[in-house]
């Protein structure tokens, strides 16, 4: 056993670590970001999706296992713990640019068909 001066351990400095300054590592992280994009032309798909906005639904359901999905059969039964939502966009000029997606409970896109 080792005994220590009391005036030893009264002399003990604690550091503590200065915050970081989160709203301007944000601020640094989105500038770069958007920086990016100065040079880039307009979308050209944004008239057309505007007068389509109609024709994306979005549910929180679960609508059942997609039977034209590639899932292996003994994982199925997973998929209704992975689902978080569903997106679908059906196009009502070209049925070849409908689509569907799923997204998981990590915000991940699990999906597509």
């Amino acid at each position: 056993m080792i005994l220590l001066p009391v005036a030893f351990l009264a002399t003990v400095t604690v550091v503590t670590a200065q915050q970081p300054d989160f709203a301007a590592i944000d601020k640094a992280l989105l500038d770069d970001i958007t920086s990016q994009y100065i040079d880039s032309s307009p979308s050209t798909c944004a008239s057309e999706a505007a007068a389509n906005a109609d024709a994306t639904e979005f549910t929180f359901d679960w609508p059942g296992t997609n039977l034209d999905s590639a899932w292996h059969s003994s994982k199925t039964a997973f998929e209704e713990a992975l689902f978080q939502t569903q997106i679908t966009h059906t196009d009502p000029n070209d049925s070849e640019l409908s689509w569907t997606i799923r997204i998981g409970t990590g915000g991940h896109m699990y999906s597509h068909f």
